[in-house]
């Protein structure tokens, strides 16, 4: 009996004890505040305020060789659609920690963590990981920060506990909110920043041609590797060092000939570096691909482009690829030849065609006295009277014969005599020769009209288009035969090397008086106005240009046709 009672005194104090602890945890738990209420919302990338738009910058014209020429800018982004003050916070992993405000600066040193919870966001909350334990705080006031997994924690050997921000991490965000935790406490909201980080795509655009596997990697030579946030949120510095980014990749999409010159954009995904740097030693190499035919592995380029990357900046860096040419081929389509499959090219573009505007192209060949089989004059007429032929009053100055573009008139249509000048084999050499091109295939392009001879600003535009530059030029500017500066060097070879790609028999396009239709008024009379691409030492690379006579022997056709 003893015994029993013994055994029962025992029971009843552990029963007693458990009863206490278990008040003892009740009561604790009553003076700490679950939190469980998150949101958490992103800031998203800011665009450039029309107010703040910074100086255009002139593009970086970069010659990638193989006839290719890339045109570098960089572009802020504009505001994503639709515009949010906040956004819905993107699919992922967060970790939100707890620490009391220091109040200490510089930033650096933090507090410790008093609590820290994991989970995943689904609309907007947050949704605790079922192996993070609940968070529970006396009512205090505390600091939270919430990071992404983009965001390592880590233990400085300095500064204790830690966030590094690495480049190339996906999409790195930091929130922090500094907030009293009481018994009314409903919710602790974040808003998730890209703290001294921004994001750069590329994009190139290529026309005709969409380009195959092309691929790129950013570099840097000297770049915050590493970016030290304390436990508060609070940047406290970096470790600079060289850098490449993981493969940029450029979609790809198929393309189908047309006779307008289709510009082909294709973007790459964004990636995320450190901002506030110097882009003056960054530099993107193409690592494989091709695009008009050549290949583009192994070539790179300085990015001048980027002079300064901001926080919180979203941008685009453009990369224009253009080739050396486009070819007119005898379907009414253009391209480059690397495309052509079937077809055969029949001309030069010399201006894009657009909804609004025909296209224009040269020939791939041209007409001379006893040249290249052509047996016969070449001369724009064969008697030396040089009277007004084509309209009244005739171009005065190189600025109007440049902005006449009337060679298809000036073939075909009736002159001031009457005289249909294309009909005219013996009288008008130049102008028959020019409508009676043979491109040497059957034409089956309905686009695609009749040849003609050009007019001085269509010469001028032929010019242009391949030397990638504007021609200007002026009123005082004379007339008779001149030295003409604003080509860059090495045009008439580029000319000789793109006709010759498309008919080998063409071996030289410079040295050649290209006549046109134009009549320039001059002292007394009237006189054709022609282009003549000079190549010589010690002259170099210029144009020759001015009015010639009638009957100039070596006077040179080279056929136009709208398309």
């Amino acid at each position: 009996m003893k015994i029993k009672q013994i055994l029962f005194a025992v029971g009843a104090a552990f029963l007693l004890a458990a009863c206490t602890g278990n008040e003892n945890i009740e009561n604790e738990q009553k003076k700490t505040v679950e939190i469980e209420n998150i949101t958490i919302t992103e800031e998203p990338f800011e665009p450039e305020a029309p107010s703040t738009t910074r100086a255009a910058q002139a593009p970086q014209i970069v010659d990638l060789g193989d006839g290719i020429t890339a045109e570098v800018s960089l572009t802020e982004d504009a505001q994503e659609q639709p515009a949010q003050t906040r956004a819905a916070i993107a699919d992922g992993h967060y970790t939100i920690y707890v620490t009391k405000p220091t109040g200490i600066t510089p930033p650096g040193t933090s507090a410790p963590i008093l609590a820290k919870l994991s989970g995943t966001v689904q609309g907007n909350k947050f949704v605790r990981d079922a192996t993070s334990p609940k968070m529970r705080l006396a009512p205090d006031t505390y600091t939270f920060i919430c990071v992404n997994d983009a965001i390592s924690k880590i233990v400085h050997g300095y500064h204790g506990d830690s966030f590094a921000l690495y480049n190339d991490k996906d999409n790195p965000m930091i929130g922090v909110t500094s907030m009293a935790v009481s018994g009314e406490m409903t919710e602790v909201p974040f808003v998730m920043k890209h703290r001294n980080s921004s994001r750069v795509r590329f994009q190139i655009t290529s026309y005709t041609n969409e380009g195959q596997g092309i691929t790129g990697k950013l570099s840097f030579t000297n770049i915050a590797a590493t970016t030290y946030f304390d436990m508060e949120g609070r940047w406290f510095g970096s470790i600079p060092g060289a850098f490449t980014s993981g493969t940029y990749t450029f979609a790809e999409s198929a393309v189908t000939p047309s006779a307008y010159t289709q510009v082909i954009k294709r973007t790459t995904d964004y990636r995320y570096l450190t901002s506030d740097i110097s882009g003056s030693n960054a530099q993107f190499t193409i690592d494989g691909g091709t695009i008009y035919g050549k290949s583009l592995a192994g070539k790179s380029f300085p990015l001048t482009a980027i002079s300064q990357l901001q926080e919180n900046k979203s941008y685009t860096c453009n990369i224009k690829l253009k080739p050396s040419a486009l070819y007119l081929f005898q379907d009414g389509t253009v391209g480059v030849l690397a495309d052509k499959g079937t077809r055969t090219p029949i001309g030069v573009v010399a201006r894009e065609k657009t909804n609004t505007e025909a296209g224009l192209a040269c020939a791939l060949r041209w007409y001379e006295y006893n040249q290249l089989g052509h047996i016969g004059k070449s001369c724009w007429k064969n008697i030396g009277d040089h009277i007004e032929e084509n309209v009244s009053p005739s171009p005065t100055n190189m600025v109007e014969a440049a902005a006449d573009m009337n060679g298809y008139n000036w073939t075909y249509s009736p002159n001031l005599q009457g005289i249909v000048r294309s009909n005219e084999p013996v009288v008008y050499p130049a102008f028959y020769l020019a409508a009676h091109h043979n491109p040497g295939v059957t034409v089956t392009g309905a686009n695609v009209g009749q040849w003609f001879l050009p007019a001085y600003g269509q010469l001028v535009k032929l010019a242009e288009t391949i030397g990638f530059t504007p021609l200007t030029f002026t009123t005082s500017e004379v007339v008779s035969p001149h030295y003409k500066g604003g080509f860059p060097a090495g045009l008439p070879d580029k000319f000789t090397q793109i006709v010759k790609a498309a008919n080998p028999s063409m071996t030289q396009m410079d040295q050649h008086f290209f006549l046109s239709s134009t009549q320039i008024h001059g002292n007394l009379d009237y006189r054709p106005a022609y282009m003549f691409f000079q190549n010589d030492p010690p002259i170099g690379s210029k144009v020759y240009t001015g009015y010639c006579w009638n009957t100039m022997t070596n006077g040179c056709v080279l056929p136009f046709v709208e398309f």
